[in-house]
This record gives structure tokens, C-alpha cells and sequence, in this order.
């Protein structure tokens, strides 16, 4: 999920998605109890506004706001107001490819760069990854460009140099090798959408899509005004307004509780006459990446994510969405009518929102059939050998940065995201972690309660897999490092992003360096919303490395080399120079 610039799909996935509270409700009204379901969230995790829609069988359950859509002049939320919704615009994205190939413009097996062929760069052809594999998130890209990613003031054409600029970034990895969520991978796609169809991508979304299912309070963000009819963010206590961003067709639309619950009633038909027809939807929501090995169990459609929170009879699709501090989340089961959106205005929100949504899915599912969802039982604890633990143990290239995972005595341990955790191993073949106070009494926290981590081998290589209630959270790659020549070593230090254009800020990533350890060797470390990591490089040569691994962010070129007398890095499309 998620959300534009916050590699959701990674670090945010583990914390955000891992929380099934399920907790007992007292009995009331199915609209009462979901609520205070709300209103509960925003006081523990001090939300100062969320937007919500409940749809149970097709029809309304609730559609309202609570709290403060500006809390400085007291403004509240209303099933009316504006939030940006990240990430889930690119179902708005998809479902306008998915048009196009539905009117015989566009078709899933071609290579995008045989519609932008400024993608094969100057003096070469490279056909790349298909419009199906940048759909599913499968392209081999260099990731996201985060060079310009935010900008200080909306430009509707700045998208539209992402075929230009990813031309001169390595690939990252073949096409279909492993999920790695792309926002630039679907900036191409909107580039996509207006060479085929020969309008702005945001005039054919409004006319095709918004127009026909009646969102009319739902926007991009393309203009001054835009923003200034959005909700207001906080970051704690601080006011933080809507800002722009680069890669439109990846998220930057903005929407209303009102105007979601047009687009769920959309996706619970299982398509419409006008917008889009049931053997498309049906393609967008069949699952897609079965064939890749990394990917294991985790299930994606073509924009959708085909996840399954707890047991039920029928698929769930959804998408959720991070430009924080603003965050949403939309989840449906179309066989049951259910559908539940949420959108908050505060950092908070960023672990509460999805763990919310199930959770109101829960009430729903447990009114319509009269029956508790109840989890499956975790497998029975198991005791390893101390062989089969040393072969486990190694250092792993993962997007969540290094995990170290080492035999301690008995136990298999390991660090992630700043949590010591103990590797439990359970009779089905999974770990899962616990958290010991001291080393010696299990803390019980939710946000590890739903976590996954699977050892497997592939192709002669061994991996290990963490996921969240069946979310891919990353895939590590176990490695050797090596020794760190000269030059390297002698780059050891904190950067700075140098200034490139003038209509571009840099907020993220923070606390860019060059590290260097005994055991993981030579590292990238920095800060992104939800993540925090040492992320360890494979030195090729004395002026380029590759951020080692496969998946979100991981594949990376960085080239080093020095500017009048000063060090400087280049890695997704920024320039940085030492301190």
C-alpha cells in the first residue's frame, strides 16, 4: 500500500498492517459499535480527523466525519471533506489502463516502452517490463525517483519526465523477479494513458471514471487551489498542509467519504456499464503473480491487493495510501457487499487506520453471519537443532534494511526496525518473533502479532520472507560481504541532497551516510516515514555500488565520485554530497 515516497509496501507494512484488534465490543447498533470503534482509534493513536464509509450488503452502514478537519479554526470533518489519499490512486490509474485495453488501445503483453519509447534512451533499444508487470508492481525498476518527488508547487507536466529520466537509471532487476512497489512505475503508466489515449491523464480520469460514477468533490492535486481545499495534516502538534508531488498518477488524488463510497459501490458490482465492464474488473482483481517464487503466497491483481486479514468466504480488494501525515485506506469483500473506507489527517493514523478497517470488516462480517471471525490457531512452538540454526543464521539484504539473524545458545535471533526479537519456529514452518524483556519474559506487543518470517531456498540461494497477515512486507537475501576497497572506505560519511531545480524540496529520506560495520561491511543508512535502516551495497567498482537484494528499493545504482574537491553520490536521481 502502500503510499507515495513511504516504500508502504515494506517497513509500513510490517507495523501498519501486523495489528488484528479484534477486541470484544458491547452490544449495540451495528453503526453505534463501528463508532466507537472510530472514535477509540483516534483517541489512542490522536487523530485529529478521519472520514469513514461502511458498507454492509450493498448498502450504507455509516458515512461521516469525526473530528477536526482543521482543528486551529475548528472546522469539522464531514462525509463531504477533502483528504488526500495517497496510494489509492493508482486503482484510479489502473482502472484507466485496464479502459484503454478494454477498447483495444493498449495491450498487457507489450512492452511500455513500445509506447514511450523514450524509455529505450538515446542510441538503444530496451523494451522492458510490460504494462502488466508495471501494473502488479513486478517492472524491475530502479524503484521510486526520489529526486523531485515533492515539489514546492503543483506542476501537472512534471510527470510526464519520468520516461526520460528512468531511461538513464538502471534496472534494478529483471521484470516479474519479486513485488517491489513502484510510485515511478505508475507515473509511467499515467504517461501511458495520455500518449494512447491523447488526453491529460487527469481530464480522462475525470470524464471516464469520476464523472460517470458521480465523485465530484474527488480531485488532483494540479493547482494551488487544489490544496487549499484539502483537509488540514499534523504531524503531532504541528500543522503540516497537502503538498505536491511529481508522480500524480501514483498519488496524488484527493476524495471524499461520499465520493469513496461511489467507488466501492464500483468495485462490489464487480465493475459498471460506462466506467468499466465485468471482464476487465475481474482481470484487474484475478490474481497475478503466481509465478514468482519470491512473491510466495502474496496475492496482487492488477492495481488491487488481494489480501485475506482473517478467514472468510470470498475475496477481499483492496489499496490503502501514505502521503503523510495524511493516510487512507480502502478495503472490500464485493461477495459479501462489504466495503470499508477510512481517511485520516494526522501521523498517527499511520499504524492505526488499516488495523482499523479490518477490524470494522470484522463487526460486519460477524453481523451479517451471526458468527465471530475467529483466527486459525498459531501452530504449535517447535524446538530446532542447533545445526538447522546455524544454517539459517547469515546476514540478509532486506527492504527493511540489514537483518542479522544469529544463533544465540538455543534461540535464533535477530533486529528489525530497531526490535531485538527472538525467531519462535512453529510447526508449519514459519517464525515468529517475540520481543523478551531483558532476553527473558515475552512482551506481547500487537504490532508483532500478526508478523510472519519464512527461511526458504531458491534457485541454490537462500532467502527468508516476512509478511503480515499475508502482506509481503520484503524478501531478504542472504549474502557474504566482502571486503571494502579503499576508495570506498575512504567515502565514509553523512550527505546532504544538493539542490537541483528550484521547484523541488527535500524532506525524505533524512540522515542519508555511508556506513561501515565488522559484519554487514559497507551500508547506506537513512530515514523514510515508517522505516529506519542500514541498507548494505555491493561494491562493483571504484565509482559504483548497488544497494544489495531484491524487492521495494533495494537494486539501486549509486555512483560516487568527487566535484571540486568534494565527495558526491548519486542514487535515485538525487545528487548528495558529503558533510
Amino acid at each position: 500500500m502502500r503510499g507515495p515516497g513511504t516504500r508502504k509496501a515494506a517497513a509500513a507494512f510490517v507495523f501498519s498492517t501486523a495489528i488484528a484488534a479484534s477486541a470484544a465490543r458491547a452490544e449495540g447498533s451495528p453503526r453505534g459499535d463501528a463508532e466507537q470503534m472510530i472514535r477509540e482509534a483516534m483517541r489512542k493513536n490522536r487523530i485529529v480527523g478521519v472520514s469513514a464509509v461502511v458498507i454492509s450488503g450493498g448498502s450504507r452502514l455509516l458515512c461521516a466525519g469525526y473530528g477536526y478537519a482543521d482543528r486551529a479554526r475548528r472546522i469539522p470533518v464531514t462525509a463531504d471533506s477533502v483528504f488526500p489519499i495517497g496510494s489509492v490512486t493508482k486503482l484510479f490509474t489502473a482502472t484507466a489502463v485496464m479502459k484503454l485495453v478494454e477498447q483495444g488501445l493498449v495491450d498487457l503483453e507489450t512492452p511500455i516502452s513500445r509506447y514511450l519509447p523514450e524509455l529505450s534512451g538515446e542510441g538503444r533499444h530496451v523494451d522492458g517490463p510490460t504494462v502488466r508487470q508495471l501494473l502488479t508492481h513486478h517492472g524491475g525498476l530502479a524503484g521510486n525517483i526520489m529526486e523531485g518527488f515533492e515539489l514546492l508547487s503543483p506542476d501537472p507536466a512534471e510527470f510526464r519526465r519520468l520516461p526520460t529520466i528512468l531511461a538513464g537509471q538502471p534496472a534494478a532487476c529483471a521484470p516479474d523477479t519479486v513485488f517491489a512497489y513502484s510510485n515511478a512505475g505508475y507515473g509511467l503508466l499515467g504517461c501511458l494513458v495520455e500518449r494512447v489515449s491523447g488526453r491529460p491523464y487527469a481530464e480522462l480520469v475525470g470524464r471516464a471514471i469520476l464523472a460517470p460514477l458521480g465523485m465530484s468533490r474527488t480531485r488532483f492535486f494540479l493547482a494551488p487551489e487544489d490544496g487549499r481545499q484539502s483537509v488540514m495534516g499534523y504531524e503531532g502538534r504541528r500543522e503540516t498542509p497537502v503538498y505536491p508531488i511529481r508522480d500524480i498518477p501514483a498519488g496524488a488524488a484527493m476524495s471524499s467519504a461520499a465520493d469513496m463510497e461511489r467507488f466501492m459501490g464500483f468495485m462490489i458490482d464487480g465493475g459498471r456499464d460506462g466506467v468499466l465492464g465485468r471482464r476487465a474488473f475481474q482481470e484487474m482483481t484475478r490474481r497475478q503473480n503466481g509465478g514468482v517464487a519470491l512473491d510466495g503466497e502474496f496475492p496482487l491483481g492488477l492495481g488491487y491487493w488481494l489480501l485475506e486479514p482473517f478467514p472468510a468466504d470470498g475475496p477481499f480488494v483492496s489499496h490503502a495510501g501514505d502521503l503523510p501525515p495524511f493516510h487512507a485506506v480502502l478495503v472490500t469483500m464485493p461477495a459479501h457487499g462489504i466495503g470499508v473506507f477510512l481517511a485520516a489527517n494526522s501521523s498517527g493514523a499511520a499504524s492505526a487506520l488499516i488495523p482499523l478497517a479490518v477490524d470494522l470488516l470484522r463487526g460486519v462480517s460477524t453481523g451479517q453471519t451471526g458468527k465471530a471471525v475467529e483466527d486459525p490457531p498459531l501452530p504449535a512452538r517447535i524446538a530446532l537443532e542447533e545445526r538447522a540454526m546455524d544454517d539459517l543464521a547469515g546476514l540478509y539484504a532486506s527492504p527493511l534494511g540489514l537483518l542479522d539473524v544469529q544463533r544465540r545458545g538455543k534461540r535464533l535471533v535477530t533486529t528489525m526496525q530497531g526490535f531485538p526479537l527472538d525467531l519462535v519456529p512453529r510447526e508449519d514452518g514459519v517464525f515468529t518473533p517475540e520481543v523478551k524483556l531483558l532476553g527473558l519474559l515475552p512482551l506481547r506487543l500487537p504490532q508483532l502479532k500478526a508478523l510472519r518470517i519464512r527461511f526458504f531456498e531458491e534457485r541454490g540461494r537462500r532467502y527468508l520472507r516476512v509478511s503480515a497477515m499475508g502482506v509481503l512486507a520484503g524478501v531478504g537475501e542472504r549474502f557474504e560481504p566482502i571486503e571494502v576497497p579503499r576508495e570506498w572506505r575512504a567515502r565514509v560519511g553523512r550527505y546532504e541532497p544538493v539542490m537541483q531545480a528550484s521547484n523541488v524540496r527535500h524532506r525524505w529520506p533524512r540522515n542519508i551516510s555511508l556506513v561501515l560495520d565488522d559484519r554487514g561491511g559497507l551500508s547506506l543508512r537513512y530515514d523514510f516515514p515508517g522505516l529506519r535502516g542500514a541498507f548494505p551495497l555491493e561494491v562493483l567498482d571504484g565509482g559504483r555500488a548497488v544497494i544489495r537484494g531484491k524487492g521495494t528499493g533495494l537494486g539501486d545504482t549509486i555512483l560516487a565520485r568527487e566535484e571540486g574537491g568534494a565527495v558526491i553520490l548519486e542514487w535515485s536521481g538525487m545528487k548528495l554530497a558529503r558533510r
